[in-house]
């Protein structure tokens, strides 16, 4: 998977946005006709997940250690078919398109 890493510098009057629904449309405005098929906020800890979706447990939140624990990039390209991640670093949230 491509990884795309947006760095927005802050200054003192203004603030970029954090908004999950702005990087979103950001993102699929940059990399148009791609869609967002997930996300990873560290910040908030949250994330869209396939799994979850199911209502089945996350591997990804699994100790890493864990034999069943399946990284949440390799869950998103092999369930969502994602092939592009755009990291906003200012925000700590990855979005991930296909």
């Amino acid at each position: 998977m491509e990884t795309i890493e947006i760095n927005l510098i802050n200054n003192k009057k203004f603030r970029a946005s954090e908004i999950i629904a702005d990087l979103k449309s950001i993102s699929e405005t940059l990399y148009f006709p791609m869609k967002m098929v997930g996300l990873w906020d560290y910040h908030l800890n949250i994330h869209l997940c396939p799994q979850l979706e199911r209502r089945e447990k996350c591997n990804h939140e699994l100790d890493k250690t864990d034999p069943l624990y399946i990284h949440y990039e390799k869950t998103i390209q092999r369930e969502k078919k994602a092939v592009l991640c755009v990291y906003f670093t200012h925000a700590k949230m990855k979005i991930y398109l296909k």
